[in-house]
């Protein structure tokens, strides 16, 4: 193999061969444990609450908190009120789950979005 664009080719698949098998191990391991009893416990939501005001001075935010999608999305929007001296949450939202080992699952917009509608109710 003389032709360096083949070399370097190669070498970058090898590269993407070993990441892709590490992001697997990572995988295989977060499906491992979310199928154990009380996975749900372990769960951390990641929440972003962007603010319908930002060119106002308003600031989004980013919250992380373990337990269940609505203690997350509670806490969020309490701390949106609060940096933002508001009564009310007006924005839009989008939710992660962070697996055990790291891996970051967005929920769907139309999850996020029923989760937020719930808590303003």
């Amino acid at each position: 193999m003389s032709n360096p664009s083949i070399k370097w080719t190669i070498e970058q698949l090898e590269i993407k061969r070993t990441n892709l098998a590490e992001e697997l191990k990572k995988t295989e391991l977060d499906l491992d444990d979310l199928k154990k009893p009380h996975a749900n416990r372990r769960l951390v939501f990641s929440v972003y609450l962007f603010s319908a005001w930002k060119n106002e001075g308003e600031k989004d935010i980013e919250f992380e908190k373990r337990g269940t999608l609505k203690d997350a999305v509670v806490a969020a929007c309490e701390q949106f009120k609060r940096i933002n001296n508001r009564t009310d949450v007006q924005g839009s939202i989008s939710i992660g789950i962070i697996c055990p080992n790291g891996s970051r699952i967005p929920l769907s917009n139309e999850e996020a979005s029923e989760a937020l509608k719930r808590y303003k109710q």
